[in-house]
């Protein structure tokens, strides 16, 4: 095994025999520290030592993107790691999964009311009468669409204007202005339609995946609450005392 002390032209210099699959040289300043060519001519540095009794060995990169300088550095980072009984292989494989759980996280953060409510109602569908689906199906429907009595088009369902927003965005000041909106025009629609969503949010809190995007209480809210269309009960809808026992 031949040690010299790398330097740029050196590095240059250093090449694999024909029959060989590969040659590896090693530096004689930092412990650990190789460069691995090919018969084509590729070259790599490499870290390579013992730990728990095992050998093994770490590919640093291609010498077009590491100098002398940072590959040096890069090996003997390895070897403080590895002289402390870190595997980097394993510390590489936990920094991955972070990266990815991270940004698996913040695509779930971007997930709309409208991503969240097909799988809602296909989730519940078999649980509910074919009326109650189809009045979700209507609550949320975009509108646009020929009326199939009279003329002219169908409006939007009241939830459709909740739809494009992140779960994370439905706060109670959303809430509130949305089912003061929607009540000026059509009450018992808006009241409707907050039911289902206040079961969509109770549904997607037992749904890991969906878990912690929307707080359960948003809906529970008092500026939520006072903006509720009130129930208004007509004159006669209502038994009186003296007409129970009869009833």
């Amino acid at each position: 095994m031949k040690w010299e002390n790398f330097t740029a032209p050196r590095v240059n210099s250093f090449i694999c025999a024909p029959d060989k699959k590969q040659a590896i040289f090693w530096d004689g300043k930092v412990p650990g520290l190789g460069l691995r060519v090919t018969p084509a001519g590729a070259k790599s540095y490499i870290f390579e030592t013992r730990l728990h009794g095992k050998t093994i060995r770490w590919t640093i990169g291609d010498v077009r993107t590491w100098t002398v300088g940072k590959a040096q550095g890069e090996a003997t980072r390895l070897k403080g790691l590895t002289d402390q009984g870190i595997d980097p292989r394993q510390q590489n494989i936990e920094k991955r999964e972070r990266h990815e759980a991270a940004k698996a996280e913040v695509i779930r953060r971007a997930l709309k009311l409208g991503d969240v409510w097909p799988e809602y109602l296909a989730a519940r569908k078999s649980k509910w009468s074919d009326g109650h689906y189809s009045d979700h199906v209507e609550m949320a429907a975009p509108g646009g669409q020929d009326k199939k009595r009279g003329k002219g088009k169908t409006l939007p369902g009241p939830l459709a204007a909740l739809l494009p927003l992140r779960l994370s965005d439905l706060t109670g000041t959303k809430l509130a202005a949305w089912i003061e909106t929607e009540s000026a025009t059509r009450p018992t629609a808006a009241a409707l339609s907050f039911r289902m969503l206040r079961a969509l949010i109770r549904w997607a809190d037992e749904v890991p995946k969906y878990r912690g995007l929307v707080s359960v209480d948003v809906y529970s809210a008092r500026k939520v609450r006072d903006a509720l269309p009130k129930s208004q009960t007509k004159a006669g809808d209502s038994l009186q005392r003296e007409q129970l026992p009869v009833w």
